[in-house]
């Protein structure tokens, strides 16, 4: 079995407030600005305010292409009017302004352009000698900063902007530093550190009153259970948010909610359940440009439809996902789909394009000071079949010691799949039987449902050696079926393809004849389905 990387989506941040814009009622300085605006009269500083306002609002619906024009109309203004009217309130309409463009390309995706605006609201605020101000251009910074997978210099600024918070006892404003300060610990320190910075902001959000971020960090602390195996207790959080009033009108809550579902089910090899809650999320976010969000739902609805067999519609859905990916410039997400594509060429045996992404995903993750383990793994199984033995066994040493470092007991488990194999057949069982227990009994405790079938499949073929001191046909073969059965539950037909022809083979070395026929000839049976239109059928129901 190859490894993958299922992507968990976090929720991402809640546009900031700026409490001091709105001194009229913002309504009737909206509608007086369109009348003013109709027929040609200037804007004051007023109706100004009052449409940055609007402007926010906009955003939070996630109409970020409106708020950008709205935005972009109040500074033409600023430039109009900056001769007749006070600087101060001018230079404050152009920081909040470039805050809001600046957030609002993030959010669509559109990473690097969001970095001029960033920089404007720094020197607009330095001229303001603002402390609010010098927090939020701090956290848009950080915000760019980890999209783009530069997670240190992303830090450097939440450091300052906590500084700077802690300092002046703006309790608001450290919700919102933690918050973004969980995210980019999510992606390179462990999941204990990362759940305590999230239970932080639960907690501080709570006092504050704030409650979009306590449903925000409750999602990801969602995403920490996830990545520590406890499927339950995420799915139990992420489902009470969905019957959570207060979270009911808020798409990208919904959304994201609806996807992380999904990607639960495929970590536990319950592909089409997963197609369908992806496909639910999609739906909700169809007409907004949450582009991150909607590369990585691709990433995963293309592993949904390897792990169902269908790698030439998986390749589709990933490279679908790969130029959506490129557009945001988020390289480590761009890394992890390229080695999903990597995977699925080696299942299409075209190893040359399978080395050449590879080698383009490692280098990637190598690039961010991120673990490449699971794509050193895979790469290293790439090389096994091309008898490449030394550099195979160097990649999967690499890919074992990494993930014993970071101690992520799935995918040392996941990894060690080889190393076993290696030591059945150079028959140090002792090795080899206490690594292939440990690989399953983690998977079974962890849920994880697609990996089961080739532990015990590693379990057969431990006890069909006739080199095992405990060598056992009868054991062999049960589990063996036991992994057949479990690829049938699974709906996994290109695994029960290889299961069957698995048993096949066992059958056949010793000589029990009539079940080696049976057995092929269900292995044609499926090998045909796989080879027609049937998962694509499949896929029809749900809109495809």
């Amino acid at each position: 079995m190859f490894a993958t990387i299922i992507h968990v989506f976090l929720i991402r941040t809640a546009p900031p407030t700026f409490h001091h814009i709105h001194k009229t009622t913002h309504f009737q300085l909206f509608h007086r600005w369109s009348l003013n605006n109709t027929i040609g009269t200037a804007m004051t500083i007023e109706q100004l305010q009052a449409q940055l306002k609007e402007a926010q609002e906009q955003n939070r619906l996630c109409n970020y292409a409106k708020a950008e024009e709205m935005v972009h109309e109040v500074l033409r203004w600023c430039d109009e009017l900056q001769v007749k009217e006070n600087p101060t309130e001018l230079e404050t309409l152009r920081v909040v302004g470039n805050l809001l463009i600046g957030e609002t390309l993030w959010r669509r995706g559109q990473v690097m352009e969001a970095i001029p605006f960033a920089e404007t609201a720094r020197t607009c605020s330095e001229k303001l000698k603002s402390i609010e101000y010098s927090i939020q251009y701090r956290l848009l910074f950080a915000n760019i900063y980890l999209r783009i997978s530069e997670y240190q210099t992303s830090l450097g600024y939440i450091e300052e902007a906590e500084n700077i918070a802690t300092k002046y006892g703006r309790e608001k404003d450290l919700v919102r530093i933690k918050y973004i300060k969980g995210e980019i610990y999510l992606r390179f320190r462990t999941i204990q550190e990362t759940a305590t910075v999230f239970n932080e902001v639960v907690d501080l959000a709570k006092f504050s009153l704030m409650e979009d971020y306590t449903i925000r960090a409750i999602i990801n602390l969602g995403t920490c259970l996830m990545y520590l195996g406890e499927y339950d207790k995420a799915m139990e959080l992420w489902s009470r948010l969905l019957e959570d009033s207060k979270a009911e009108g808020d798409l990208t809550v919904n959304a994201t909610v609806m996807a992380n579902i999904g990607a639960i089910h495929l970590a536990q090899g319950e592909y089409l359940t997963s197609i369908k809650w992806l496909q639910k999320s999609l739906l909700i976010i169809q007409d907004i440009e949450l582009f991150s969000l909607k590369g990585s739902i691709f990433t995963n609805i293309a592993s949904n439809y390897s792990g169902l067999g269908d790698y030439h519609l998986s390749l589709k859905f990933s490279f679908e996902a790969l130029k959506i990916l490129k557009r945001c410039g988020d390289i480590r997400q761009i890394a992890i789909c390229s080695g999903n594509i990597a995977t699925l060429y080696f299942f299409l045996e075209n190893f040359n394009k399978s080395e050449e992404y590879f080698l383009s995903s490692i280098e990637m993750l190598n690039s961010i000071n991120l673990d490449a383990g699971i794509y050193l793994f895979n790469y290293a199984k790439l090389l096994f079949k091309q008898n490449r033995i030394d550099e195979a066994m160097n990649h999967l040493n690499q890919a074992v010691r990494l993930s014993r470092d970071n101690q992520n007991i799935i995918e040392e488990s996941q990894f060690n799949h080889y190393l076993c194999k290696i030591y059945i057949n150079n028959n140090e069982f002792d090795k080899a039987k206490e690594i292939a227990f440990r690989r399953y009994k983690v998977f079974c405790e962890h849920n994880r449902n697609d990996e089961i079938p080739g532990s015990l499949d590693l379990l057969g073929d431990l006890y069909a050696n006739p080199g095992f001191d405990e060598y056992n046909v009868e054991l062999a073969e049960q589990y063996y079926l036991q992994a057949l059965d479990k690829f049938v539950e699974n709906g996994a037909k290109h695994g029960i393809y290889h299961s069957h022809q698995h048993i096949a083979q066992f059958y056949k070395e010793l000589g029990r004849w009539e079940e080696y026929a049976a057995h092929i000839e269900k292995s044609m049976e499926i090998y045909k389905e796989v080879q027609t239109d049937e998962v694509k059928k499949q896929a029809d129901r749900f809109g495809w």
